[in-house]
C-alpha cells in the first residue's frame, strides 16, 4: 500500500511553515488511491530535472533544461530563488553551501548562491560530438556518477561517467540510449540506472570502496507505449521510486524488482522525484510542461510546476560530492 499519512491530504509540517499559501490539488483518481498533492512551487518549467535534497541547508534544488534556470527553494524561510544558467543544465551535485556543481550537455561549472558566479570548469578526457550528459547522483562516497545520451535518441551510444580526480571523467558502462535515473540501495551493495526509451531500469552489483560495477541486469522492465522511466530516488526500505514520463505517474518497486505501489501525479510529465524535508519523508516530483497540448494543458494546468506529497516512509539522504578540482 501507499504510505501516506493523515488523511492523504498534503501535510508537509515542518517543510512549509503555516504562513504559506499552498496550492492544493484535487485528487487524482488512479485504481484504488485518491490523493491530494501540494504544489509546492508554481514554476512552470519547460522541462523541471534534477531534484537535490540539500540536506545541511535543509533547501531544494532543481534545474530547467530548457529554459536554462537553476532554482532553490527554502522552506525554513518560505522563499523560491531562481538564477540563469550559462547553458542547458542536466544535474546537480554538492559539495558545501557555496558549492553547487551543474552538469549540462557537455559542460560542467561551479556555481555559488552567495554570488551567483558561475566558474566554468573543464571536462578532461570527453569528446562529446554525438552523445552528450544528462542525469546522475553521487554516491556514499562522493562519486559523481552522470548517464549520458544520444543526442539523436536513435542508438544505444551513451554510458554511464564517473567524475575523478582533477576533474576526469571515465566511462564505466556502455549500452545506453538516454541514462536517466540513478540510485543505490541502502546498503550500496547494487547501483540502480535508468535508460528510458529501452523502458527498463538496470541494476549493477557495486563495490563501494572501489566503485567498480558488475555487469549490467535487467531489474525492471515497463510496458511499451510512450514515455517511460526517468529520473528516481531510493527509500530507507531499499524500494525505488521512478517517475514514469508521459505516464502520469510514480512508481514503487521493492528491491526485488517488483511493481507494488502507483501514485498517480496531476501533471502527465514527472520527470524525477528526491527525498527531502528533515525526516526525509516528503516526495518532491519534477515535472515538464513542453511539448504538451492545449488541451492537455487545459487538463492538467499544474504541469511543469514542482509537487511534493507527505509519505511514512523516509528516503535515502544525498550524499555530498567529493572534492575533486
Amino acid at each position: 500500500m501507499v504510505f501516506l499519512s493523515g488523511n492523504y491530504g498534503c501535510h508537509l509540517g515542518d517543510i512549509l511553515p503555516t504562513k504559506r499559501k499552498t496550492t492544493i490539488v484535487q485528487p487524482f483518481p488512479h485504481g484504488a488511491f485518491d490523493m491530494n498533492w501540494c504544489v509546492v512551487h508554481p514554476c512552470a518549467n519547460s522541462l523541471g530535472e534534477g531534484p537535490h535534497w540539500d540536506a545541511r541547508g535543509q533547501s531544494l534544488w532543481w534545474v530547467d533544461v530548457v529554459t536554462s534556470k537553476l532554482w532553490r527553494f527554502t522552506p525554513s524561510t518560505d522563499t523560491v530563488d531562481s538564477w540563469d544558467s550559462p547553458r542547458h543544465p542536466a544535474c546537480i551535485a554538492q559539495h558545501s553551501d557555496q558549492e553547487i556543481y551543474v552538469v549540462g550537455r557537455n559542460w560542467l561549472s561551479k556555481f555559488d548562491p552567495s554570488t551567483a558566479h558561475w566558474t566554468p570548469l573543464d571536462i578532461a578526457g570527453l569528446n562529446f560530438d554525438v552523445e552528450r550528459f544528462n542525469d546522475g547522483r553521487v554516491d556514499a562516497k562522493g562519486r559523481w556518477w552522470v548517464g549520458s545520451m544520444d543526442k539523436k535518441l536513435q542508438a544505444p551510444i551513451g554510458g554511464l561517467y564517473q567524475l575523478g580526480p582533477g576533474g576526469n571523467w571515465s566511462r564505466k558502462s556502455d549500452g545506453i540510449e538516454l541514462g536517466n535515473g540513478i540510485g543505490w540501495s541502502p546498503d550500496s551493495r547494487w547501483m540502480y540506472v535508468t535508460d528510458t526509451p529501452a523502458q527498463t531500469i538496470s541494476r549493477h552489483a557495486f563495490d563501494l570502496d572501489t566503485g567498480a560495477l558488475g555487469p549490467r541486469e535487467q531489474w525492471v522492465t515497463v510496458p511499451s507505449g510512450a514515455g517511460g522511466p526517468d529520473g528516481l530516488a531510493v527509500d530507507s526500505q531499499g524500494c525505488v521510486w521512478s517517475a514514469q514520463f508521459d505516464r502520469a505517474c510514480v512508481n514503487r518497486y521493492s528491491p526485488e524488482g517488483e511493481l507494488i505501489d502507483t501514485l498517480a501525479v496531476p501533471a502527465p510529465r514527472p520527470t524525477s522525484v528526491t527525498f527531502g524535508g528533515p525526516d526525509l519523508k516528503t516526495l518532491f516530483v519534477t515535472t515538464a510542461a513542453m511539448g504538451l497540448s492545449e488541451q492537455q494543458l487545459s487538463a492538467y494546468p499544474n504541469s511543469g510546476h514542482l509537487f511534493s506529497i507527505q509519505l511514512d516512509v523516509s528516503g535515502l539522504q544525498e550524499h555530498p560530492l567529493r572534492p575533486v578540482f
